[in-house]
């Protein structure tokens, strides 16, 4: 008793008891987590593009740096380099922000830099519209040469000079998460959307023309969401949704056959006779009707691609490198090279480029304001 009667009189000496110490604690928790989880600290990131020759080894690495907030998830090549896609924030971890536009921290603008071939950068062109906004889903090459950069809720088309040639804004409740050219020009989306404005949203597919027109879009009547898309030949189409269900869908967007129990999707594309999935870890054969007639294991790296010679490429980290592994196409490893990771970046994307070697687009999460 005596005991607890010291205790009392010790807090009470400076006019605090437990429960307002406890509250004090909890005040300035509050207050100090927000500003070490602000904006200015979680969006400060930069974009780094690395080359590596056909055996792994590095051959030059660049870093994009505008001082606000760079992130990019696609990589593509093209005859004088390589084109980054993604998007830009204007938001300074300084506490500055562009003169031409608000401290804005939610808003992306379609973002692509151009990349030579010996790693200079060419061109930086950052597409800033009130309307043209969003976090980036598709960046690829069209069939006559020119490019589209999808959002989540616009689609842009760029000329050979970097020009829009047309925009599509999607007004009302859509969510798009990827994007893909068909053979006939035409482009399919897929993604969620919110019919006659009720809730919650379906999963969504739906096609556009080249004049940025619907030409037909179809609710899927189940709760998951489309996540990907990919041509299947003969106007088909695979998709996959975030429940690691595989759908295979008609030129017009009717179901024909769906399955689950692969795994989570990464890619998925026909192959003479038959579809390919990649998961983590392996590659699924699929027959025409979408059952299984191979399946090929690999040690689980992500992102993964497929090579020209049905093997795979992966890129990981490995303490402080990055690290590059070829397995052929029986998922055996043929090589394995590391080179330093003087960023402590992060990869998002990997493409084989045409002579032999590799491109490796990584993200930078920095931990210093502004740098």
């Amino acid at each position: 008793m005596k005991s607890n009667s010291s205790r009392i009189s010790v807090s009470n000496k400076y006019g605090i008891n437990h429960v307002t110490l406890i509250y004090l604690i909890f005040l300035l928790l509050f207050i100090i987590i927000p500003l070490c989880v602000s904006p200015e600290w979680i969006y400060n990131r930069d974009v780094v593009v690395e080359k590596v020759n056909a055996n792994g080894k590095e051959e030059w690495q660049v870093k994009i740096d505008s001082g606000f907030d760079d992130f990019s998830e696609v990589i593509l090549e093209y005859p004088e380099g390589y084109i980054v896609g993604g998007a830009f924030m204007y938001n300074d971890a300084r506490g500055r922000c562009a003169s031409e536009k608000p401290c804005d921290y939610a808003q992306k603008y379609p973002r692509i830099v151009w990349v030579r071939k010996d790693g200079n950068i060419a061109q930086d062109s950052i597409y800033v519209s009130d309307r043209l906004s969003g976090e980036p889903v598709s960046f690829f090459q069209t069939f006559d040469g020119k490019f589209i950069s999808g959002s989540d809720r616009s689609v842009v088309k760029l000329g050979e000079n970097k020009n829009v040639l047309f925009k599509k804004i999607f007004d009302g409740f859509y969510y798009i998460f990827s994007i893909i050219e068909t053979p006939n020009r035409d482009y399919t989306l897929v993604g969620l959307r919110a019919r006659n404005n009720t809730f919650p949203p379906s999963p969504w597919i739906a096609s556009i023309s080249q004049n940025s027109e619907f030409l037909w879009e179809y609710y899927f009547p189940n709760t998951s969401t489309f996540r990907k898309v990919a041509a299947a030949g003969d106007g088909a189409y695979l998709i996959a949704d975030d429940e690691n269900r595989l759908y295979f869908m008609d030129s017009s967007g009717h179901l024909i056959w769906n399955r689950t129990g692969l795994g989570e999707i990464l890619a998925m594309r026909p192959s003479a006779d038959s579809y390919q999935i990649l998961v983590p870890g392996g590659s699924y054969d699929l027959s025409k009707e979408g059952n299984i007639t191979r399946f090929v294991t690999y040690k689980a790296i992500d992102p993964v691609i497929w090579t020209t010679d049905g093997g795979f490429a992966a890129v990981g980290i490995d303490r402080e490198n990055i690290v590059i592994t070829r397995f052929d196409k029986d998922g055996k490893v043929l090589w394995q090279q590391g080179n330093p990771n003087q960023y402590r970046a992060k990869p998002v994307s990997l493409i084989e480029t045409s002579d032999g070697g590799f491109a490796i687009l990584l993200t930078v999460n920095n931990k210093t304001p502004g740098t």
